[in-house]
């Protein structure tokens, strides 16, 4: 959904609507969202994960501002325009059953980002 980059997975007709109206007002729907296309796959998660936490639907209102480690594990940093921050643990995983991960793809198992911890930063 530009103009802010967020990609919505399988979702119906009533869905759609919703997440046109949110993103006229400057709303995220969380619900059916795979993530921002401007932060990695853990990151995504992430921040996704933050904003079903707290319930924060703006837009513009987090941001991922640190990831340290490497698949399987990851602890990735997202910050709030209010300055409050949030370390949260992200596990890589693998979806079942195998599938192809584009159209006329083979079919095997993809990574998935499994959220393990949010918690308050420091």
């Amino acid at each position: 959904m530009l103009p802010y980059g967020y990609a919505y997975g399988r979702t119906g007709t009533h869905a759609v609507k919703e997440i046109l109206e949110a993103v006229r007002t400057g709303r995220v729907i969380a619900e059916g969202c795979r993530g921002n296309s401007a932060w990695e796959r853990p990151g995504q998660a992430a921040e996704l994960a933050v904003r079903t936490a707290t319930g924060e639907d703006g837009a513009g209102a987090l941001s991922v501002v640190g990831t340290d480690g490497a698949a399987p594990r990851w602890e990735v940093t997202v910050a709030h325009t209010d300055g409050r921050r949030w370390q949260v643990t992200v596990e890589q995983g693998t979806s079942l059953p195998p599938r192809p991960e584009s159209c006329g793809a083979a079919l095997k198992s993809p990574a998935r980002m499994d959220v393990v911890a949010v918690r308050p930063a420091p």
